[in-house]
């Protein structure tokens, strides 16, 4: 069964939009050009609209150096900011998520953000994981003594989701580029959450009858935006899967919006 979350995402925003202070903003920084990153900050502005949230996009150029880009994100007024990844530069990545503010960290990749989930002492989740956990709630999901497994240890998905598993008394395990004999690791996995971005990645004969699938990889494929799943041979035997598009995308969105709202209200 394929799991088309637009419906919860829509929704998560009607419920969200009750609780929605009108005059809060969420700034992106995007660094030089990238047509997908384009879209999915199209995304996150049209959600944003949808419940009242205002919305900024910030863009520097590949040159931007990170003293001046620190100066720069001082001056921005936005209660809530994110960096759109990936960063199209040559600027270490994590120095420049270190710019955002904790208070003002939606997207939990600061190390300051990131070191209070991985202990337990944060309010709020990573949005791919804050997505994950919306769709296991849904359909009515235990972690609890399951097996799952991660593929992929990204900053994004792999890690904060393996967290969570944890956390969540799951039995966990992570694939990266070197694991060996991948199949026989997923075909013991009750659940599933991959966020590679390589296209059929993730077969029917890798997975066991009933398994959940969580996709959150992108790739571009012919044109289209695709996921790690190779769906037409997975729908048949998963319990179900969350397509790409339309699966954990619009959910993560969801739960960024929720962390801004969490953050400026407590």
């Amino acid at each position: 069964m394929i799991f088309n979350c637009k419906k919860l995402a829509e929704d998560e925003l009607e419920r969200l939009k009750k609780t929605t202070r009108r005059n809060l903003s969420l700034g992106v920084i995007q660094i030089g050009e990238d047509k997908v990153s384009e879209a999915f900050i199209r995304q996150k502005k049209k959600s944003a609209g949808k419940i009242g949230i205002g919305f900024s996009h910030y863009r520097f150029p590949e040159t931007v150096t990170l003293k001046d880009l620190k100066e720069q994100i001082t001056r921005l007024p936005d209660d809530g900011l994110i960096v759109q990844l990936p960063i199209k530069s040559d600027l270490e990545t994590q120095k420049v998520l270190n710019l955002v503010p904790f208070e003002k960290d939606v997207d939990v990749l600061s190390e300051a953000s990131l070191g209070l989930f991985y202990t337990g002492r944060l309010e709020i989740f990573p949005p791919v994981v804050g997505a994950v956990d919306k769709v296991l709630k849904e359909k009515e999901i235990s972690l609890r003594g399951k097996t799952l497994v991660v593929v992929g240890p990204g900053r994004l998905v792999g890690k904060p989701a393996a967290i969570y598993g944890m956390r969540k008394k799951a039995t966990v395990i992570t694939v990266n580029e070197f694991t060996e004999n991948v199949a026989e690791l997923t075909r013991r996995a009750d659940v599933i959450v991959t966020g590679v971005g390589k296209p059929n990645l993730i077969t029917g004969e890798m997975i066991k009858k009933g398994a959940v699938i969580i996709d959150a990889g992108t790739s571009k494929k012919d044109g289209h935006l695709v996921g790690d799943v190779e769906i037409e041979s997975v729908k048949e035997k998963a319990g179900f899967v969350t397509p790409v598009p339309g699966g954990v995308g619009p959910l993560t969105v969801v739960s960024l919006l929720e962390n801004l709202i969490n953050k400026c209200t407590t």
